[in-house]
């Protein structure tokens, strides 16, 4: 058996695929990793290609005359990954600017060497420990997909201390319908700790803010970068890119001040009294858009869009996240969307709870404000694919019609989310989730020592992966 390996980073992660290369008898395995390639099992052939050279670079370094060269069936049937993966090359901006021309030559190259890979060392299966959305790593998804080649993808849940797990991003875990239905009709439910926690702080009994989204102070950040340099075991790679980010870090900061003064200055107070939905914009470039957001990676489409088939005497209350900086954001941008009589943008200081207990729905495309505004009974109307695509009082719209529905939707009283609904879907997604982090970020949530961690991660994959037809040696 031979497989793909995105993600899976740390010594951690790299136990769990070993674990995991020993009970299914993995021959082959390619990864990108990020600081240091630990070991694997010797009977594993590895190929380890360092993720700073592949993202900034698609520098793999392999022998271009040895590659499967592309062709034009090949090229066409991956059209929309190719439209997806430019755009996804944003995040690269950070390093240093890419013209479109440079774009489609690190695409083509990401193209070439993945598809060699999955030929050549007939690959059986692509391991991801998040949404692909790093270019090199959706290109070699998208190409398992067109081969026909299963996928398994791990997800850290909105619910901390718990992750999921699917074969594809644009249909998460959709057997939570049938639970849903099934709890829905019971009369008590019994949440487990962790997620009845998160019920009580939803529901208004404690802070709801996301840990990543809270400020951080400037020590804070400083230890941080600190520790990062006493960490650093690769300095050349530190030298080599890490000056590059800082100069281009600092040209964002002084255009993001700039941007966000002239933000404040065409924002406005807003009316509370008056029927607004409510779209607070995703960070950007981020995994939540792109490609979660599929077509409406371009936020200004919903905005677009929703202004179209809004009713008389609606608006649009716009607000920019936080955290957002001058990448993929200018005055224009700004200016477009305030053009549109129905669309105000509002202050990012306004408080988001305040705007979406005042609002009569909330849009967005995948984001945590729409998951918030279920629980404080509020229909939502969602422009991409997250787990709560499937959660009642939720609208999703994909066309013109589905707009001129999800209109009618929200102003039906009935469509807008009960808490017994709620609980039972928390209940619902519960039973389709499983405890543990992928993403060491969480392991602050998480009851779990690091090696109970693992061993839920390695179970959870090695389920899945009997489930999808491979033998598990004894």
């Amino acid at each position: 058996m031979n497989i793909i390996v995105n993600g899976f980073h740390n010594r951690s992660h790299f136990r769990v695929i070993a674990k995991l290369c020993k009970d299914f008898g993995i021959k082959y395995a390619a990864h990108v990793y990020s600081q240091e390639a630990y070991p694997l099992p010797g009977s594993v052939k590895t190929d380890f290609f360092k993720w700073q050279e592949v993202f900034y670079h698609a520098n793999y370094s392999l022998d271009p005359e040895k590659l499967i060269p592309l062709d034009e069936e090949l090229i066409c049937a991956m059209r929309n990954c190719e439209a997806v993966a430019l755009d996804m090359m944003s995040r690269m901006e950070r390093y240093k600017n890419y013209c479109y021309g440079e774009r489609k030559e690190l695409y083509l190259s990401h193209l070439r060497v993945w598809n060699h890979i999955i030929e050549q060392k007939k690959i059986d299966l692509l391991i991801s420990s998040n949404v692909p959305h790093l270019v090199h790593d959706y290109i070699a998804y998208e190409l398992c997909l067109l081969k026909k080649i299963p996928t398994i993808i791990l997800k850290q849940s909105q619910v901390h201390g718990s992750f999921l797990i699917f074969e594809n991003w644009e249909k998460l875990n959709p057997e939570i319908k049938t639970k849903y239905s099934h709890y829905l009709r019971q009369k008590e439910i019994k949440l487990s700790e962790n997620f009845n926690r998160h019920y009580l702080v939803q529901t208004g009994k404690g802070d709801a803010t996301p840990f990543y989204m809270k400020k951080t102070s400037r020590v804070r950040r400083l230890s941080a970068w600190l520790k990062s340099l006493i960490e650093e075991r690769e300095w050349g790679r530190r030298l080599k890119f890490g000056t590059g980010e800082f100069l281009t870090a600092l040209k964002i900061a002084l255009k993001t001040r700039l941007l966000m003064r002239y933000l404040e200055k065409v924002s406005v107070e807003p009316d509370f009294n008056k029927k607004y939905i409510y779209l607070p914009l995703h960070l950007q470039p981020e995994m939540t858009t792109s490609p979660c957001a599929d077509a409406f990676v371009d936020q200004y489409l919903i905005i677009d869009l929703l202004s179209s088939v809004l009713p008389k005497g609606y608006l649009i209350y716009v607000k920019e996240n936080p955290k957002q900086t001058s990448l993929l954001r200018s005055r224009r941008y700004y200016d477009r969307i305030i053009k549109h009589q129905n669309v105000r943008i509002v202050s990012r200081k306004t408080n988001t709870y305040d705007l979406i207990a005042c609002c009569q729905a909330v849009a967005t495309a995948t984001g945590t404000a729409g998951w918030e505004a279920l629980f404080r009974g509020k229909p939502v109307i969602m422009f991409g694919h997250n787990f709560y695509q499937y959660a009642p009082g939720v609208c999703q719209v994909e066309s013109l019609e589905d707009a001129k529905a999800a209109i009618d939707f929200i102003k039906e009283a009935k469509n807008q989310p009960t808490d017994k609904q709620m609980k039972a879907f928390l209940k619902a997604f519960e039973q389709t989730t499983i405890p543990g982090y992928v993403d060491p970020h969480y392991c602050q949530a998480s009851p779990l020592t690091e090696s109970q961690n693992e061993v839920s991660l390695a179970k959870a994959i090695g389920d899945y992966m009997v489930k999808l037809g491979f033998e598990k040696h004894d």
